[in-house]
């Protein structure tokens, strides 16, 4: 919305609506935000979203640490994402996310069995980890 609301529906067993439920919604229900948003992405079971202000919020299943706050609990409302700051951009995956920083840095967490973190591991990772891109 022009306002910086976000609105989800649908199923919220892990609290992916963000509406501060677990219950299911066949309407749209407002995200209980903080900040106003400028973009929102949906994963799997988890949604987040960039503040107008360059902030980054996570919410719903947080089991391999996607939501970025640190934990692996689920979270009905939105968390704001750890370290990181000036976020121009947020992907969720299907249990992972990446952003992308104004500084052309990048950060992942979440889910990572097969290195989609870009850390050089497989475990996972509650909070952001700073990708090394290769030089231009």
């Amino acid at each position: 919305a022009a306002n910086g609301q976000a609105f989800c529906w649908g199923r919220s067993n892990a609290g992916q609506l963000g509406s501060g439920t677990f219950s299911d919604a066949t309407t749209p229900r407002p995200v209980s935000a903080q900040v106003p948003f400028a973009a929102v992405t949906a994963g799997s079971v988890h949604s987040c979203a960039v503040g107008r202000d360059g902030s980054s919020w996570c919410w719903g299943r947080n089991t391999y640490g996607q939501l970025g706050d640190g934990t692996t609990t689920d979270r009905s409302v939105p968390v704001q994402v750890r370290v990181i700051s000036r976020v121009t951009s947020l992907d969720a995956g299907a249990a992972h996310t990446c952003a992308s920083t104004g500084a052309r840095d990048s950060y992942c967490w979440g889910y990572n069995v097969s290195g989609q973190v870009g850390r050089g591991d497989r475990d996972n990772s509650p909070s952001p980890f700073k990708v090394v891109l290769p030089p231009r």
